[in-house]
Parts: structure tokens; sequence; C-alpha cells
């Protein structure tokens, strides 16, 4: 509801208990934000407020799914993958980085009748766009020899996909640009081995950041200790 409309909604249904999604995060250890109980006391002064229920709800429903739901994320995750191939079968440089989004949502919009795509900007940087995190200016062109970033996604029934992949401008990897991708590569392919139900998703992060370490270290971008490195946060540079 929009906040303007919120008074008279609770005088139209009179509830007797508000439930509000009050707790803390466990990754961030952040409070959640809660509105003023301003907003409805006066519609509903008589209201009970409940902080202790909400959140453990949401939270659980969030974080297990069913099979149901399962399997419409496998298709958002399966109609972004194409719609990412689209886009690099139809890039070419002197493009600008939005065609690229426009590639995108015309590949999933029409054939699988997508009618938005994730609720994110799209981030298509080319070049130095494609080092800054969440651009999403998408305007500039298309540089024969660059590297080519993109993050879209589409969503079905509002479960939303989140896919970002690279790749060179004119097809072609120099060979400093193929080092670093198979290094990013080898990453992905480590996480998906060691990836199991019960595994820490912060473990699984951690083992990217070592294999990225290592990988720059060999390619002897970076000197020193790994674990050092890794106490330290140096990864996080990269």
């Amino acid at each position: 509801m929009y906040t303007d409309d919120i008074e008279q909604y609770f005088k139209d249904r009179k509830p007797t208990k508000v439930y509000l999604n009050l707790g803390k995060n466990s990754d961030s250890g952040l409070t959640t934000g809660v509105p003023s109980e301003d907003m409805f006391k006066n519609a509903c002064p008589d209201a009970a407020v409940d902080t202790t229920y909400m959140h453990d709800v949401l939270s659980e429903a969030r974080t297990i799914k069913h099979d149901e739901e399962i399997e419409i994320m496998r298709w958002a995750s399966r109609i972004t993958c194409e719609a990412h191939c689209n886009v690099m079968r139809n890039v070419k440089p002197g493009q600008r980085e939005s065609q690229l989004e426009s590639f995108f949502r015309y590949d999933g919009e029409q054939r699988y009748f997508c009618g938005r795509v994730a609720p994110y900007l799209s981030i298509c940087g080319c070049g130095p766009g494609a080092a800054t995190l969440h651009y999403h200016d998408n305007d500039k062109w298309l540089v024969d020899g660059q590297m080519m970033l993109t993050d879209q996604g589409h969503q079905v029934h509002h479960y939303a996909s989140d896919v970002t992949t690279s790749f060179p401008v004119n097809g072609v990897f120099t060979e400093k640009q193929k080092h670093i991708y198979n290094l990013v590569l080898k990453a992905n392919r480590a996480v998906l081995t060691a990836l199991k139900p019960g595994v820490n998703w912060k473990d699984m992060h951690l083992l990217a950041e070592r294999i990225t370490l290592e990988g720059l270290k060999e390619l002897g971008l970076i000197d020193g200790d790994v674990d050092e490195m890794l106490n330290a946060r140096f990864g996080f540079v990269f």
C-alpha cells in the first residue's frame, strides 16, 4: 500500500492485531526497520501489536523452498541463461551497452512471455564500466578488444534469477583476458563441487576467494602468503 492509503486500509479492516517484521539479520547483525505505529494506531487504536512472530515466519519462507518453488526458480534461471546466450550472439563493437539490455529483454519476452525482468537494474558494462560495482548507466559504446560484463535476470511468477557473465566484445579473448576468465571459472567450478546441504555460504565465498588469490599469485600479479591475504581480506580488492 502507498503510505497515504494505509490509514484508510486499517479503518476498513479494523484488525485486532497488527504484526510487524522486527528481527535481526543473522548474517549482517542488523535489525529490520519497521514502520511507526502512528501509521495505523490512529485508524485502529485498540489493535494489539506483535513484533515477535512475523520475522521468523518470513525468514523461513525465504530460506526453505517447496518443490514447486524450486521448479519455478529453475525455469527463471534457464530463461535467463538462454537470454544471456542471445546477447552474446548479437553483440559486436560499436553498439551501445543499452542494446545488450534490449537483446536480453527481447529474448525472454518473445520466447517465454516474460513480462518483466528481475526487480533490479540491468548491468551492462564495457571496459572500465565492468569494474564499477552496480554500474547501470548502460550508455557507453562497446570498444573492440575490451571485455563486456552483463548482470541481468528474468523472473517467473516473481521468482527472480540473477546471472552475471563476462565475454570479449569481439568474441576473441586476449591472453590476459583468457587467464583471468579461466581463473574465475575455476573458482566457480570449485564452489559448485563443494556445494551441498549444510555447507555454510560464507565458506563457499572464502573458497572462491582462495582460488582467486592463488591464481593471481600464479600469474605473477600478486605476491605473498595466501592465508595472510585471506585474513587481511586482500581478495576484496579484486
